[in-house]
Protein backbone atom coordinates (compact mmCIF):
# COMPACT_ATOMS: atom_id res chain seq x y z
CA UNK A 1 0.00 0.00 0.00
CA UNK A 2 1.21 3.78 -0.49
CA UNK A 3 0.43 6.80 0.98
CA UNK A 4 0.91 10.31 -0.69
CA UNK A 5 0.32 13.59 0.37
CA UNK A 6 -0.95 16.49 -1.93
CA UNK A 7 -0.01 19.46 -3.12
CA UNK A 8 -0.91 22.75 -1.96
CA UNK A 9 -4.21 24.16 -1.72
CA UNK A 10 -5.29 25.49 -5.48
CA UNK A 11 -6.89 28.80 -6.22
CA UNK A 12 -11.04 29.22 -5.75
CA UNK A 13 -10.78 30.55 -9.44
CA UNK A 14 -9.68 27.50 -10.31
CA UNK A 15 -12.11 25.63 -8.44
CA UNK A 16 -14.50 28.12 -10.45
CA UNK A 17 -13.59 26.67 -13.50
CA UNK A 18 -13.92 23.57 -12.79
CA UNK A 19 -17.22 23.86 -11.35
CA UNK A 20 -18.67 23.61 -15.29
CA UNK A 21 -18.14 20.01 -14.97
CA UNK A 22 -17.58 18.75 -11.15
CA UNK A 23 -17.22 14.85 -10.31
CA UNK A 24 -20.02 14.00 -7.44
CA UNK A 25 -19.38 11.84 -4.71
CA UNK A 26 -22.61 11.53 -3.12
CA UNK A 27 -23.31 9.88 -0.14
CA UNK A 28 -26.68 8.98 1.86
CA UNK A 29 -25.63 10.40 5.54
CA UNK A 30 -22.43 12.86 4.41
CA UNK A 31 -22.42 15.70 3.27
CA UNK A 32 -18.74 17.65 3.13
CA UNK A 33 -18.80 21.12 4.85
CA UNK A 34 -16.84 23.97 4.96
CA UNK A 35 -13.76 23.38 7.76
CA UNK A 36 -12.64 20.58 8.86
CA UNK A 37 -11.18 17.99 5.84
CA UNK A 38 -12.95 14.94 5.85
CA UNK A 39 -12.13 11.35 5.80
CA UNK A 40 -13.52 9.04 3.82
CA UNK A 41 -13.43 4.67 2.41
CA UNK A 42 -13.74 4.68 -1.16
CA UNK A 43 -14.63 0.80 -1.90
CA UNK A 44 -17.06 1.21 -4.85
CA UNK A 45 -15.16 0.50 -8.76
CA UNK A 46 -16.73 3.72 -9.94
CA UNK A 47 -15.27 5.98 -7.10
CA UNK A 48 -11.88 4.59 -7.23
CA UNK A 49 -12.03 5.90 -10.78
CA UNK A 50 -12.92 9.18 -9.81
CA UNK A 51 -10.30 9.50 -6.60
CA UNK A 52 -7.78 8.43 -9.80
CA UNK A 53 -9.17 11.05 -12.16
CA UNK A 54 -8.69 13.86 -9.66
CA UNK A 55 -5.79 12.59 -7.44
CA UNK A 56 -3.05 14.96 -9.34
CA UNK A 57 -4.85 18.12 -10.07
CA UNK A 58 -8.72 17.55 -9.83
CA UNK A 59 -11.64 18.38 -7.34
CA UNK A 60 -14.46 17.29 -6.25
CA UNK A 61 -17.89 17.39 -4.29
CA UNK A 62 -19.27 15.22 -1.94
CA UNK A 63 -23.06 15.78 -1.67
CA UNK A 64 -25.56 14.12 0.54
CA UNK A 65 -28.18 11.96 -1.01
CA UNK A 66 -31.76 12.60 -0.91
CA UNK A 67 -34.34 10.27 1.01
CA UNK A 68 -35.25 7.39 -1.82
CA UNK A 69 -38.40 8.57 -3.81
CA UNK A 70 -40.45 7.55 -6.40
CA UNK A 71 -39.43 10.22 -9.03
CA UNK A 72 -35.44 9.73 -8.82
CA UNK A 73 -33.96 9.95 -11.88
CA UNK A 74 -32.55 6.82 -14.14
CA UNK A 75 -29.00 7.23 -12.31
CA UNK A 76 -29.83 7.43 -8.61
CA UNK A 77 -31.11 9.08 -6.41
CA UNK A 78 -31.83 12.86 -6.45
CA UNK A 79 -29.12 14.49 -4.96
CA UNK A 80 -29.28 17.77 -2.18
CA UNK A 81 -28.33 20.89 -4.30
CA UNK A 82 -26.20 22.58 -1.54
CA UNK A 83 -22.70 21.13 -0.61
CA UNK A 84 -18.71 21.52 -0.25
CA UNK A 85 -16.15 21.07 -3.09
CA UNK A 86 -12.70 20.76 -2.45
CA UNK A 87 -9.22 18.33 -3.11
CA UNK A 88 -7.70 15.58 -2.24
CA UNK A 89 -5.71 16.15 0.62
CA UNK A 90 -3.84 13.03 1.17
CA UNK A 91 -4.81 9.36 0.25
CA UNK A 92 -3.39 5.73 1.14
CA UNK A 93 -4.22 3.55 -2.02
CA UNK A 94 -4.68 -0.59 -0.52
CA UNK A 95 -3.52 -3.72 -1.78
CA UNK A 96 -6.90 -4.97 -2.94
CA UNK A 97 -7.37 -1.05 -4.94
CA UNK A 98 -9.41 0.32 -2.09
CA UNK A 99 -8.89 3.63 -0.95
CA UNK A 100 -8.60 5.62 2.51
CA UNK A 101 -8.76 9.81 1.26
CA UNK A 102 -8.89 12.54 2.95
CA UNK A 103 -10.95 15.84 1.34
CA UNK A 104 -10.07 19.21 1.94
CA UNK A 105 -13.32 21.75 2.00
CA UNK A 106 -12.06 24.79 -0.28
CA UNK A 107 -15.63 26.59 -1.01
CA UNK A 108 -19.31 25.76 -0.84
CA UNK A 109 -21.57 25.15 -4.08
CA UNK A 110 -24.86 24.46 -5.34
CA UNK A 111 -25.69 21.93 -8.14
CA UNK A 112 -27.63 23.70 -10.73
CA UNK A 113 -27.71 20.77 -13.12
CA UNK A 114 -26.45 17.02 -12.96
CA UNK A 115 -24.77 16.45 -16.51
CA UNK A 116 -26.00 12.96 -18.04
CA UNK A 117 -24.68 11.11 -20.97
CA UNK A 118 -21.01 11.87 -20.10
CA UNK A 119 -18.64 8.95 -20.29
CA UNK A 120 -17.76 8.73 -16.85
CA UNK A 121 -18.71 5.81 -15.13
CA UNK A 122 -19.63 8.40 -11.45
CA UNK A 123 -22.31 11.12 -11.62
CA UNK A 124 -20.59 14.74 -12.95
CA UNK A 125 -22.43 18.07 -11.96
CA UNK A 126 -22.62 21.81 -13.36
CA UNK A 127 -22.22 23.58 -9.96
CA UNK A 128 -21.84 27.31 -8.91
CA UNK A 129 -18.98 28.35 -6.39
CA UNK A 130 -20.89 30.55 -3.71
CA UNK A 131 -19.57 33.88 -2.79
CA UNK A 132 -18.84 34.62 1.09
CA UNK A 133 -20.31 37.58 2.07
CA UNK A 134 -17.97 40.21 4.37
CA UNK A 135 -17.93 39.27 8.14
CA UNK A 136 -16.99 41.15 11.32
CA UNK A 137 -13.72 38.98 12.79
CA UNK A 138 -15.12 39.88 16.09
CA UNK A 139 -18.72 38.76 16.06
CA UNK A 140 -18.06 35.45 14.84
CA UNK A 141 -15.28 35.33 17.76
CA UNK A 142 -18.17 35.64 20.39
CA UNK A 143 -20.09 33.69 18.42
CA UNK A 144 -17.07 30.70 19.14
CA UNK A 145 -16.69 32.02 22.33
CA UNK A 146 -19.99 31.05 23.44
CA UNK A 147 -20.11 27.34 21.59
CA UNK A 148 -16.86 27.04 23.50
CA UNK A 149 -18.66 27.29 26.77
CA UNK A 150 -21.64 24.91 25.92
CA UNK A 151 -20.88 22.21 23.75
CA UNK A 152 -18.63 20.35 25.76
CA UNK A 153 -21.51 18.08 27.63
CA UNK A 154 -23.07 17.82 23.64
CA UNK A 155 -19.79 16.40 22.34
CA UNK A 156 -19.51 13.87 25.80
CA UNK A 157 -22.64 12.05 24.52
CA UNK A 158 -21.52 12.02 20.69
CA UNK A 159 -18.83 8.96 20.56
CA UNK A 160 -15.15 8.56 20.73
CA UNK A 161 -14.41 10.84 17.56
CA UNK A 162 -16.66 13.99 19.57
CA UNK A 163 -14.49 13.25 22.49
CA UNK A 164 -11.57 13.68 20.97
CA UNK A 165 -12.65 16.89 19.21
CA UNK A 166 -13.84 18.29 22.69
CA UNK A 167 -10.45 17.63 23.88
CA UNK A 168 -8.93 20.06 20.94
CA UNK A 169 -11.32 22.58 20.89
CA UNK A 170 -9.44 24.60 23.31
CA UNK A 171 -6.35 24.74 20.38
CA UNK A 172 -8.96 26.25 18.30
CA UNK A 173 -9.38 30.35 17.83
CA UNK A 174 -12.72 30.81 18.33
CA UNK A 175 -13.50 31.79 14.57
CA UNK A 176 -13.06 28.23 14.00
CA UNK A 177 -15.19 26.48 16.85
CA UNK A 178 -18.37 26.76 14.88
CA UNK A 179 -17.13 25.04 11.82
CA UNK A 180 -15.26 22.10 13.75
CA UNK A 181 -18.19 21.34 15.62
CA UNK A 182 -21.06 21.26 12.92
CA UNK A 183 -20.52 18.11 11.67
CA UNK A 184 -21.53 17.24 14.85
CA UNK A 185 -24.58 18.93 15.94
CA UNK A 186 -26.05 19.31 12.58
CA UNK A 187 -28.50 16.50 12.64
CA UNK A 188 -30.80 16.24 9.36
CA UNK A 189 -30.33 16.98 5.77
CA UNK A 190 -32.26 20.26 6.40
CA UNK A 191 -29.94 21.71 8.61
CA UNK A 192 -27.19 21.03 6.60
CA UNK A 193 -28.46 22.50 3.80
CA UNK A 194 -29.79 25.97 5.47
CA UNK A 195 -25.73 25.66 7.21
CA UNK A 196 -24.43 25.64 3.47
CA UNK A 197 -26.57 28.12 1.92
CA UNK A 198 -25.88 30.58 4.14
CA UNK A 199 -22.95 33.13 2.71
CA UNK A 200 -22.21 34.46 5.76
CA UNK A 201 -19.86 33.06 8.12
CA UNK A 202 -21.12 34.51 11.21
CA UNK A 203 -24.19 33.45 10.17
CA UNK A 204 -23.45 29.98 9.77
CA UNK A 205 -22.06 29.89 13.49
CA UNK A 206 -25.25 31.16 14.88
CA UNK A 207 -26.97 28.17 13.08
CA UNK A 208 -24.40 25.91 14.49
CA UNK A 209 -25.18 27.91 18.15
CA UNK A 210 -28.97 26.76 17.62
CA UNK A 211 -28.53 23.31 16.84
CA UNK A 212 -26.11 23.61 19.61
CA UNK A 213 -29.46 24.33 22.20
CA UNK A 214 -31.21 21.96 20.32
CA UNK A 215 -29.27 18.94 20.89
CA UNK A 216 -28.81 20.49 24.86
CA UNK A 217 -32.53 20.70 24.84
CA UNK A 218 -32.77 17.12 23.73
CA UNK A 219 -30.26 16.16 26.44
CA UNK A 220 -32.57 17.54 29.13
CA UNK A 221 -35.58 15.89 28.21
CA UNK A 222 -33.73 12.72 27.91
CA UNK A 223 -32.49 12.66 31.63
CA UNK A 224 -35.38 14.00 32.76
CA UNK A 225 -37.22 10.81 31.59
CA UNK A 226 -34.79 8.64 33.21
Amino acid sequence: MSTVLAGPSSELGRLASACDALPLFPLPGVVLLPGPALPLHVFEPRYRQLVQDVLDDGFLAIPQLAEPAPTDPPTGRAILPYASAGRILAHRLLDDGRYNILVLPLGRVRLDEELLGRSEPYRMGRMTLLQERPFVPRDLDRVGARLLALVGPVLARMGPRAAQLRAGLSELGPGQIAEAIAPFVLRDAQERQDYLAENDRVGRARLVERAVLGVMADIGETMGEA
